[in-house]
């Protein structure tokens, strides 16, 4: 979903691939599982993900998503240092200690992070969606921190919905549907697959 340019995000277009709202992408992975389809899972499953750095995190959409991370990624390079000066104050390596210790209950050494990701794992943790100091200092909200609370979660609901995927439980939804039959000619057979197209994985998490 994020390699290939027809499926990337942009401010007009491809929003609802990596900005929809849970209900959608819940249903959308009930379809992939009903149809057999790995690809189509796969789509999903990024559509899933995506709801929880994104979404979840208060960013509807590229627009709102992009500035902040850009700050991040802007300090995280270096380029940015004054925004981690004004976050921890001075001196910078006790501050950069103080917080250490705030997150100590997270039960993980913490040493290993820059000061600027440390930043990412705090604002995670201690803030808010949208918060004036996520607004304010930038926050990657696409970085994976496994002892966050947040990817905590997310891990857990990723386990959950391959196992339903391998198990190939439909969740009772209802495949006979003719309008979700339309893309068969994409299910495996016979041992075969064909990767279905861009176009293909692109209209499956946008039709009814």
């Amino acid at each position: 979903m994020d390699d290939s340019l027809k499926l990337v995000a942009g401010p007009n277009y491809n929003v609802d691939l990596h900005f929809a709202e849970i209900t959608k992408v819940q249903r959308n992975l009930r379809r992939a599982i009903a149809l057999n389809n790995p690809t189509f899972f796969g789509a999903a499953m990024h559509q899933y993900q995506d709801w929880w750095t994104h979404v979840n995190e208060g960013y509807g959409g590229a627009l709102r998503h992009g500035p902040a991370t850009a700050k991040a990624l802007c300090r995280h390079n270096g380029a940015c240092d004054g925004l981690i000066e004004d976050f921890y104050g001075m001196p910078l390596s006790q501050r950069v200690a103080g917080v250490r210790n705030n997150l100590s209950y997270l039960g993980v050494d913490l040493y290993y992070l820059s000061a600027s990701q440390l930043m990412d794992v705090w604002l995670r943790e201690r803030t808010g969606p949208r918060s004036p100091e996520r607004e304010l200092f930038g926050y990657d909200t696409d970085a994976y921190y496994p002892f966050t609370a947040r990817d905590k979660a997310m891990e857990r609901g990723t386990r959950d919905w391959i196992e339903r995927f391998f198990a190939g439980e439909a969740l009772n939804y209802p495949s006979e549907d003719e309008n979700w039959c339309n893309l068969s000619s994409a299910l495996p057979l016979q041992g075969l697959y064909e990767r279905p197209s861009d176009n293909e994985i692109k209209e499956f998490p946008l039709s009814p």
